[in-house]
């Protein structure tokens, strides 16, 4: 669709499919997505929430983390491909919380 539609708010995502933690699946998909150059620990990335994406068969569970990440940590700005427009949108824990409620 055209840009002059709008935009979304879109989370950075992955699938399950490695031998390693959820948690560590989180961490390298935000590395990845948006902030190739940050030192992110595993530890940094809660889990929020858990919730299914729909129903019957077709509904796969879905896993919500947050994590905190301050321009002290990145070594430059971006992160995804050339042709993605990314920006930084902030929430706090209550506020992603409120969001999936």
């Amino acid at each position: 669709f055209p840009i002059n539609l709008g935009i979304t708010i879109e989370m950075c995502a992955g699938i399950v499919d490695k031998n390693k933690s959820r948690g560590e699946i989180a961490r390298e998909e935000i590395l990845e997505e948006d902030l190739e150059e940050v030192d992110l620990q595993v530890q940094e990335v809660l889990q929020v929430k858990s919730y299914r994406s729909g129903v019957g068969t077709q509904g796969s569970k879905q896993i919500m983390y947050y994590c905190e990440v301050t321009d002290d940590q990145k070594k430059f700005l971006g992160g995804g491909t050339v042709d993605e427009i990314i920006d930084v949108v902030e929430y706090s824990v209550e506020e992603a919380r409120e969001m999936v409620n």
